[in-house]
């Protein structure tokens, strides 16, 4: 009987510990999808945007080949002429549903 009680102790503490390992891992899914949330928001600003880390979310997005394609010319363009980069914003944050 000594060895089933430390047998569920054993049992016990592991299932303890995989649940608090799922609760990290739940946690840090959680951070890393707000911290890019964040990053994106701060993107899509006139003194946050970058062409380059634009074009590389455009091309991880799930959006359809002929809007990528689109997107990836007006952010080109943009990075050579500043005044297009707020009209190319406000289309981003269409694209992207960001407020």
């Amino acid at each position: 009987q000594a060895t089933d009680a430390a047998t569920d102790a054993v049992a016990e503490e592991a299932s303890d510990a995989a649940a608090a390992v799922e609760d990290a891992a739940t946690d840090a899914t959680a951070a890393v999808d707000q911290a890019t949330e964040r990053a994106l928001d701060e993107l899509l600003t006139p003194e946050g945007f970058d062409a380059d880390a634009m074009l590389v979310r455009v091309d991880e997005s799930s959006l359809d080949t002929e809007t990528k394609t689109g997107l990836r010319a007006a952010i080109e363009d943009a990075r050579d002429n500043p005044d297009a980069v707020s009209d190319l914003i406000d289309e981003l944050k269409v694209q992207f549903e960001v407020e």
